[in-house]
């Protein structure tokens, strides 16, 4: 996320988003990602994010709220995130929603700091690769290091709202 600010309270999030066809191979049979469960809230731009060790232990919970400004693209998206308690979390998780479950990678190639996702559930075997960067410009001047990958960044059938409540 940005620090760059696109509200009072939130930031801009300039990202871009890669469609893999495997694991990376440094990351086959890694121990060393977080389990992340998203609950979207149907005709809303929020969700519930639970962030979970592979041992079950609650790492963070938040309630975000992400929305594509106007005049804007997938690539820049404004996020203002609200950091919960158990008893908060709990409160909003009995709300209607859609889940989304994945596993996430750190992977660093080249000194890029890429998330790596891992679906399960009804996408299971689908993996995409995500940087987010400070700036547009830095955005705009990336090269993608994936030689197999398909850049899905402005595909909104890859986004977090889209996958959950397909």
């Amino acid at each position: 996320m940005s620090h760059e600010k696109a509200g009072k309270y939130s930031c801009y999030e300039y990202e871009r988003k890669f469609l893999l066809k495997d694991l990376p191979l440094d990351l086959l049979n890694s121990k060393d990602y977080k389990i992340i469960e998203d609950k979207y809230f149907k005709g809303t731009n929020l969700r519930l994010r639970i962030v979970i060790s592979p041992e079950g232990k609650i790492l963070d919970r938040k309630f975000t709220q992400k929305y594509i400004p106007e005049n804007s693209t997938l690539a820049k998206n404004s996020i203002t995130n609200l950091y919960l308690n158990e008893a908060e979390a709990a409160l909003l998780n009995q709300l209607p929603g859609a889940m989304l479950r994945k596993k996430r990678y750190q992977l660093k190639p080249d000194n890029y700091n890429f998330s790596i996702d891992e679906f399960e559930g009804n996408h299971l075997g689908l993996i995409i690769a995500e940087i987010e960067f400070e700036t547009e410009q830095e955005m705009n001047s990336f090269s993608n290091p994936f030689t197999d990958a398909k850049e899905v960044t402005l595909d909104h059938q890859y986004s977090g709202g889209t996958l959950a409540l397909e």
